[in-house]
């Protein structure tokens, strides 16, 4: 990915915060970046905002105390307080595992609604030049395989739901506070 035609060069010099590091899609951005800082002299510096400590250090241990790296343990459900520079985010925490959207709806959506509500009050705080924001197919009634296992709907309608909710907002929002911002959709197949 690090060989891709990308502006890589544009992170030369500037921060980047990854939300929900330690989740997949997060910690593949979270090593790509590191991977451009050690191997390919781009002198980008990583912040990974995680909410579970030990799984963090398990993922990022060798990298801690690092000058270009740093942890911030919190939940993007909470205001969050991160005061150094943050040039760049890459909002991806949030949970789709057919277990929690079973067990936890409430706390799905109130990842994606407050959590993205925290991310863009934080990016306008720090006067971040992007907000890059991703969700999945799923938002717009695509059906899965997973719908015919056994989880409820009306609960998988909370990740649904929040998503397509956050989609339809974070643009006004973006707007208001003069952020600029990347929506994405993952869609496989």
């Amino acid at each position: 990915m690090s060989e891709a035609r990308l502006p890589w060069r544009e992170l030369d010099g500037k921060t980047v915060l990854v939300t929900g590091a330690t989740g997949m899609l997060a910690s593949y951005v979270t090593w790509l970046l590191l991977h451009l800082h050690e191997h390919a002299g781009i002198s980008v510096s990583v912040v990974a905002l995680c909410r579970n400590r030990q799984r963090a250090e398990q993922y990022f241990g060798s990298y801690v105390g690092k000058s270009y790296f740093s942890l911030l343990i919190q939940d993007v459900c909470e205001p969050i307080t991160y005061e150094g520079k943050v040039d760049y985010v890459f909002h991806l925490a949030g949970n789709a595992s057919p277990h929690f959207i079973n067990t936890d709806p409430v706390g799905i959506m109130k990842c994606n609604l407050l959590g993205t509500i925290n991310v863009l009050e934080m990016a306008r705080h720090h006067a971040a030049k992007r907000v890059l924001f991703a969700s999945t197919r799923e938002v717009y009634g695509k059906k899965d395989a997973a719908n015919s296992k056994g989880y409820c709907a009306y609960r998988r309608i909370a990740l649904d739901t929040s998503k397509l909710e956050t989609l339809g907002w974070s643009p006004q929002i973006s707007l208001k506070e003069g952020l600029s911002r990347t929506l994405f959709n993952l869609r496989s197949g």
